[in-house]
């Protein structure tokens, strides 16, 4: 049995598309079944791909040949092929079914006439789904089409009733089928880091294409560490945000944020440490090489993972599963010479890895890549100290590490009557911005030498006094700042390169 019916292609439905690739599942097994070298069958792989790639293009091919713009010849050609696939396949079909109900006695006789029929439907098959697919392709790549990171409900669409992993506000890790490339992503059914933009009905437009430009910016960024391959946007159904969508590899498995790693793992060795500085080092100069800042770096919106292809290699004594990090959280990124408003961080989370300078209400000075670069800074004394500078107590929402709080007191920037206070967050905010500066480069002093070395624990103060130190202070954008965030960077990736421990 066929197990389906010719449908035209205007009037096909998802079960029709879904029976004819079911249909030629089948076939494909069947055919694969035949033991005989000689045959020279068609080729019959895009049945059996399970990432659902020939459903999306029969659903885009529909789409097509619904749109009255696109020539008319263009779309009578895909509504052919997708007819000679179905007659193809039903023809097929017959010739399989012929050669299992042939008796013994009289296989013999029938068996080399329909193996060539078998051949020659299988092979005009396997030329109607190339020809189709790259019709489709090529139509679906013209101006006229969804931007190419558009992704739409045909092409991805995350798994009903899933459960998602949370990683920050509006940040997750959830499973999703996608079912044409796009980008650098193959189709594949698996797991991807979803981003929400919320917006306003008023500032829908605005926020759309604010989206799509950082989705096509994200898109031509070169191949580095600690950046996610960005699979496109698309608008949530069900709410009233946009979303980036990124892909979540499946060699990599999620271990949690590198706060929450942190705090509930035992330090990593110098050199593992040493590793992730340097991949979230490579991961902002990628960011500011397109000319962007990414305005929100703190430990909570790096996703830290185990790559689960490294092995362990003894000669250089590396650990057997390497810790791979990637930044999250792109929904303050900007390019870095667009005018930036001065307002600065308001919520003590956020503070806590903001230059003083934009942390009051009104922030004294404009976004510039120093900025993202005091926040690296922060994130360095975290990580080389494996210490998070907030945690997650048992059962109870974050706040601020009593050993900051410690050293603050030590260093007399709380007052007394403030430090019997039970809420450590109350305590911190007591803390002048300034103040809390000069704490985390009095900690780096303190603390480093002895758990990093002399040279990181320079590097790490270089970085916190970036801004004061002559790079990005001042509100005027300078014609050169691209590229002396650049050279700062990469002197930074420099010396956590030739760190050899």
């Amino acid at each position: 049995m066929s197990g389906f019916e010719v449908v035209g292609l205007l009037l096909a439905l998802p079960p029709a598309f879904h029976a004819i690739i079911k249909s030629g599942r089948q076939l494909a097994r069947q055919v694969n079944a035949i033991n005989n070298p000689q045959a020279a069958f068609g080729d019959l792989s895009a049945f059996r791909n399970q990432d659902g790639r020939l459903y999306a293009q029969f659903q885009v091919a529909r789409q097509i040949c619904n749109d009255l713009s696109i020539d008319v010849t263009v779309r009578d050609q895909i509504s052919n092929d997708f007819d000679d696939i179905q007659n193809m396949l039903l023809e097929a079909i017959k010739c399989v079914e012929k050669m299992e109900n042939a008796s013994k006695l009289s296989r013999f006789w029938i068996a080399n006439r329909t193996r060539k029929a078998l051949e020659n439907s299988t092979q005009c098959l396997e030329k109607s789904v190339g020809q189709f697919s790259d019709t489709v392709q090529l139509i679906s790549q013209l101006p006229t089409f969804p931007a190419p990171e558009w992704l739409s409900p045909e092409v991805f669409q995350p798994t009903a009733n899933a459960e998602e992993t949370f990683i920050a506000d509006g940040v997750h890790i959830v499973q999703a089928h996608l079912a044409l490339k796009r980008i650098k992503t193959d189709p594949k059914i698996g797991a991807f880091v979803r981003e929400q933009r919320p917006f306003a009905i008023q500032d829908q437009k605005d926020i759309e294409d604010d989206t799509k430009r950082l989705a096509a910016a994200l898109s031509a960024a070169s191949p580095s560490d600690g950046i996610l391959d960005i699979v496109g946007y698309r608008k949530d159904a069900q709410s009233t945000c946009f979303e980036l969508i990124f892909d979540l590899r499946e060699r990599y498995e999620f271990k949690g944020t590198l706060r929450s790693v942190m705090q509930e793992t035992q330090p990593e060795s110098l050199g593992q440490r040493i590793n992730i500085c340097s991949q979230l080092a490579d991961a902002i100069f990628h960011i500011h090489k397109l000319g962007l800042v990414h305005k929100n770096i703190n430990s909570g919106n790096i996703i830290t993972t185990v790559d689960k292809q490294t092995r362990f290699n003894s000669s250089k004594a590396a650990p057997s599963h390497r810790l791979k990090i990637f930044l999250t959280n792109w929904h303050l990124v900007r390019k870095e010479t667009s005018a930036s408003l001065l307002i600065g961080q308001a919520h003590w989370l956020e503070r806590m890895y903001q230059h003083p300078g934009r942390q009051v209400p009104r922030a004294e000075v404009a976004y510039s890549m120093a900025h993202d670069i005091y926040s690296l800074g922060v994130c360095m004394l975290e990580l080389l100290l494996w210490k998070p500078l907030v945690i997650r107590e048992a059962g109870k929402s974050l706040t601020i590490s009593k050993e900051l709080i410690s050293e603050a007191a030590a260093l007399k920037m709380i007052d007394q009557n403030l430090l019997s206070s039970s809420d450590p967050v109350v305590v911190a905010k007591s803390i002048k911005p300034r103040e809390f500066q000069a704490l985390l480069v009095a900690l780096a002093y303190k603390r480093l030498p002895a758990a990093a070395g002399d040279r990181l624990t320079q590097l790490v103060i270089a970085c916190l006094k970036v801004v004061e130190n002559g790079f990005g202070a001042s509100p005027v954008v300078q014609a050169d700042s691209v590229e002396t965030g650049l050279n700062y960077m990469a002197a930074v990736k420099d010396v956590l390169a030739q760190i050899c421990v």
